[in-house]
């Protein structure tokens, strides 16, 4: 595990030509035999000037994922993005797409903005060789407040019971055939589409961290490997095995003190008697439920050769706090078991798929400052730096 602080100057240079993609590779790109979905636009999007969006649906556009029947038809999937995805529209001249998944709240407007303000004031950043999406993962109690002035007539969204469906690739209450991370399939599909020239990373905040996280277990590794993961204060991770920290380092570990102390010799494998929950899905492989995380478990299965992915993760020095109100923290025995608040669950797993799993290509970086916050560690300098590839300020 390599780390660092945010302040430190361990940093990595990427490419100028950038991706910031909070999803992962499609279906008919990896060759599964899975029909892939049919892609509509909906609405117009503005290709230039990027701006803003405000909330009257003028950058909503809509996706139609015909091939997943289900119990609920054709189901569509709404984005806020800056460029028309219509199948006919290919962007050449667009070198950098910026592609990031919402929170538990389902804010994909307020996602949207702060990557556009970022943006706007990251020098050296050409707004008209970049393009910005995030999808919307609708849950029932939200779904007429997140529609954000789309048509509704004739529309048949994917909606879930709760974020933590979605996050964890779960089916849609309404369709039995649609989980998110199909949706996240048909997606990316999309992108590498209309953007054939464009470097793709995947950067994520909090929930939708956890579903980058997980998703990045159960695609093809091979595909995968091309883009550049981002993973930013997720509330739990999936672990490939029993291994949990030991007593005494869950103990000593609830800050960024324990950033590089951790080691093999940290870990041991964790009785199940002490909480049943621990290495079922989400927090483990056990149990899994949802037919894609099921039909595609053989990947998480893979060795270290195929599954030690590059992946950069960024915590909030702040992000300590233990609680069931905004921002809500998983406390249950499952959660629990990984750490005690964000911070070190996220130390410890980057410790556990560097030492346990094997790999050594999971850089580490405390933001200083900043508590459970999108737009502190979005707009963070060494966010702009990786999302980017400006030098780190």
């Amino acid at each position: 595990m390599r780390s660092s602080s945010s302040h430190a100057h361990q940093w990595m240079v990427l490419p100028n030509i950038l991706v910031f993609v909070l999803l992962a590779l499609t279906k008919t790109a990896i060759g599964d035999p899975f029909p892939p979905a049919t892609l509509d636009s909906g609405p117009n999007l503005p290709t230039a000037p990027i701006q803003p969006c405000t909330t009257d649906g003028s950058c909503a556009g809509v996706l139609r994922l015909s091939s997943f029947g289900g119990n609920g038809g054709a189901t569509d999937m709404i984005y806020v993005g800056s460029h028309d995805l219509s199948p006919s529209n290919v962007y050449h001249n667009v070198t950098t797409v910026v592609l990031t998944f919402h929170g538990a709240a389902c804010d994909a407007y307020n996602y949207y903005s702060i990557l556009v303000d970022v943006a706007q004031n990251t020098t050296g950043v050409d707004l008209n060789t970049h393009a910005f999406f995030v999808p919307l993962f609708p849950v029932k109690s939200t779904t007429q407040a997140y529609t954000w002035g789309v048509p509704q007539g004739g529309l048949n969204l994917a909606v879930f019971s709760a974020s933590t469906k979605w996050s964890t690739g779960d089916v849609a209450d309404n369709n039995n055939a649609m989980t998110s991370f199909d949706m996240v399939d048909a997606f990316l599909a999309t992108i590498a589409q209309a953007f054939p020239s464009a470097k793709i990373v995947l950067a994520s905040h909090s929930a939708g961290a956890q579903l980058v996280h997980r998703y990045s277990l159960f695609t093809d590794p091979q595909t995968f490997s091309k883009y550049q993961v981002i993973l930013a204060n997720s509330g739990t991770y999936t672990y490939q095995s029993n291994h949990r920290l030991t007593q005494a380092a869950l103990l000593s570990c609830q800050d960024q003190s324990c950033l590089g102390t951790l080691n093999a010799s940290s870990f041991e494998p964790y009785s199940n008697s002490a909480c049943s929950d621990a290495n079922s899905f989400p927090y483990g492989l056990d149990n899994l439920s949802g037919p894609y995380v099921t039909s595609h478990l053989g990947n998480a299965h893979q060795g270290p050769s195929l599954r030690c992915l590059k992946q950069t993760m960024l915590l909030g020095s702040k992000d300590t706090l233990r609680t069931t109100a905004n921002p809500p923290l998983d406390m249950t025995c499952g959660a629990d078991a990984e750490g005690y608040v964000r911070i070190e669950r996220g130390l410890a797993y980057a410790a556990y798929f560097d030492y346990i799993v094997g790999c050594n290509t999971m850089d580490v970086h405390i933001v200083d400052g900043c508590y459970h916050d999108a737009w502190c560690m979005l707009s963070s300098p060494i966010a702009k730096s990786l999302t980017f590839g400006v030098p780190l300020a």
